[in-house]
């Protein structure tokens, strides 16, 4: 077969001679020297977090359990206590009075401010101590108490029997206003009649006269009557002030009398007091292990529930939970050294990974998330800085990763997963 096709491929043949198979084979090994070289590198891949330092344990509050002077100690501001430790002591002084009532003059006293107390402030009897209520003291002055609320009330009586007399005598002059007005009605029209008969002469001018000055003294009789109303009205207003007067005057008076009785008995029983004063000690001690941030001063004076120190606990280490994408293309491992930043904190931190899980959908700016939690061990770089950090604080994580591995990670983030699902064709 020596047609044309024939001799076409043979010519195609002679013409790829050893230097082109050479040059195939330069390129192909290039390559897959590349390939592994590539493989070999490594990139500082770079990934940003937000986060956010969490609180660690309050200080302990520690209240005094009475009220006394704190004794003289050596406890300052910053001294490193033990659970336990003798912060400092207080002195609670307590005094005792005791009174002596042997005597009858103080019961007596005593009885009669108790009838007094219950005059003053209108009571309707009277209320003695139990060590009172039996005795003779309180029989007399229960009488007493009657006697003079009897007396009281006769003289308010007396007074409102008055002013009922004078509402009796405002009623009859009321009666008799209207009376005479009624008699002058008739009398004025008896007048009326005889006027025209006297011009006559039929009736005489004398009796004319005489019913005319019937007339005027009927009206003179009803004015007396109208004008003694409101002078008797006016009584009656006075009669009640006086019968309310008469009750004040007599709170006034007992009010009066009771401040001389309390006097009396303040001078009977002074010599009868007796004082016992004890003296005891009362020690307050750390509740926990810590630093004393407060403690009470020495010789000051304290009550009971009052604040007597403030331990703020030992901090072993300070922790911050943190935010990083699910895509971040790189793998953060323990003790990794992470870049904290914010308004209080700037510098390297060494902080030691605890926990990475994923986070809720949608949990953080609507991506997936790998919820990170870092510790950050006492002495550490920044440690004291990052305790007065309140706000939320960026995290930098840096981690050497292969550079075919760290691009074909971004290849996938950057696709969506849809490179991979087109080669595993699912």
């Amino acid at each position: 077969m020596t047609g044309p096709m024939s001799e076409t491929i043979l010519r195609r043949r002679r013409s790829v001679g050893p230097t082109s198979q050479l040059l195939l084979v330069i390129v192909l090994g290039a390559a897959v020297g590349l390939g592994f070289w590539l493989q070999k590198q490594t990139i500082n891949a770079v990934a940003n977090g937000d986060g956010f330092v969490s609180a660690v344990a309050a200080p302990e509050r520690v209240p005094s359990d009475v009220s006394g002077v704190i004794l003289p100690h050596d406890i300052k501001v910053g001294t490193q206590v033990r659970e336990g430790q003798l912060l400092f002591g207080v002195e609670v002084v307590t005094e005792v009075t005791e009174r002596q009532e042997s005597r009858l003059a103080a019961r007596a006293l005593r009885a009669e401010i108790a009838r007094l107390e219950a005059e003053a402030e209108g009571l309707q009897q009277v209320l003695f101590p139990d060590e009172l209520t039996d005795g003779d003291a309180a029989k007399g002055e229960r009488v007493r108490f009657a006697e003079r609320q009897s007396q009281v009330e006769q003289r308010r009586q007396s007074l409102r029997d008055s002013a009922r007399q004078v509402r009796m005598d405002i009623a009859e002059q009321k009666a008799t206003a209207e009376q005479a007005a009624r008699a002058r009605d008739l009398a004025q029209q008896e007048l009326e009649t005889l006027g025209p008969l006297v011009d006559r002469g039929i009736s005489p001018k004398l009796e004319f006269l005489r019913v005319q000055q019937k007339v005027q003294e009927l009206d003179a009789q009803r004015e007396r009557a109208i004008l003694a109303v409101p002078r008797l009205e006016a009584a009656i207003r006075e009669i009640d002030r006086k019968v309310e007067v008469e009750a004040a005057e007599f709170r006034r008076q007992a009010k009066q009398l009771l401040q001389e009785k309390r006097r009396a008995l303040k001078a009977e029983t002074r010599a009868a007091v007796k004082t016992k004063r004890s003296v005891a000690r009362t020690e307050i001690r750390a509740p926990i292990d810590g630093e004393v941030r407060f403690v009470g001063a020495a010789q000051s004076t304290i009550s009971t529930g009052e604040l007597a120190a403030i331990i703020a606990p030992p901090i072993e280490a300070r922790y911050i939970v943190a935010w990083f994408p699910a895509n971040m293309g790189m793998t953060l491992r323990p003790k990794q050294t992470l870049f904290v930043t914010s308004g209080e904190v700037r510098g390297a931190i060494e902080a030691e990974l605890i926990a990475v899980e994923a986070a809720a959908r949608n949990s953080v700016g609507g991506d997936d998330h790998w919820a990170v939690k870092l510790r950050v061990s006492a002495g550490a770089s920044g440690f004291d800085t990052l305790g007065a950090a309140q706000e939320k604080v960026r995290i930098t994580a840096t981690s050497a990763q292969p550079i075919l591995g760290y691009l074909w990670n971004r290849i996938i983030a950057a696709s969506g997963g849809r490179i991979v699902e087109r080669l595993s064709m699912k």
